[in-house]
């Protein structure tokens, strides 16, 4: 969509390596709608990540859970292989691959 503002809080807990984050965000500013979502990421090594998300938690009817892995190919490059939507029985769910580099300049 638009582009918005979120915010997210998140702490490593319970056991090292997963990571769990709450936040919210807004993109529509006419309707003034805030979306929460939580997700966590859990690194299993330092190269391999399980991830989970559900999104529009305030708003039910939007709602979705997401899931995917992670493998950090190097420091820089990462692949997602990810479902978003996984729960719903009435829309379809996506997949997704996501080829990812991360660098300074």
């Amino acid at each position: 969509k638009e582009k918005g503002v979120f915010i997210v809080f998140g702490r490593e807990l319970f056991v090292p390596g997963l990571n769990i984050n709450l936040g919210a965000n807004m993109n529509d500013f006419k309707e003034n709608r805030i979306y929460c979502f939580t997700n966590f990421e859990y690194e299993i090594e330092e190269k391999f990540m399980i991830l989970a998300e559900y999104d529009n938690v305030n708003y039910f009817p939007e709602a979705r859970l997401n899931a995917g892995l992670r493998l950090n190919v190097s420091e820089n490059i990462g692949i997602d292989v990810a479902g978003r939507d996984i729960a719903s029985s009435d829309r379809k769910a996506e997949r997704i691959v996501k080829i990812s580099y991360t660098g300074k300049f």
